[in-house]
């Protein structure tokens, strides 16, 4: 396994991690919200870990697409805007 595919693979785990745990603290799991240390507002918490993962997932996307239009300068292409 190369690097590329190993940070692909460490991205898509990171992208599963954080709505999960949005999830978890949007239907008040007990594991999340069952000690006074916890947030007072668990939905509003679920929402941050929602929006963390879009931003996420997006910035992921655009790196993927770089690392596409790399690979084709390197091989000699031409890109047209």
């Amino acid at each position: 396994m190369d690097l590329h595919q190993r940070i692909r693979s460490l991205n898509s785990s990171c992208c599963m991690s954080i709505p999960f745990t949005g999830y978890g603290f949007d239907h008040e799991w007990e594991v999340f919200t069952g000690s006074k240390n916890d947030p007072e507002n668990p939905h509003q918490v679920a929402k941050v870990c929602y929006t963390a993962a879009i931003v996420f997932a997006a910035l992921t996307l655009l790196c993927g697409c770089q690392i596409g239009v790399h690979s084709r300068v390197a091989k000699g292409g031409n890109i047209h805007l």
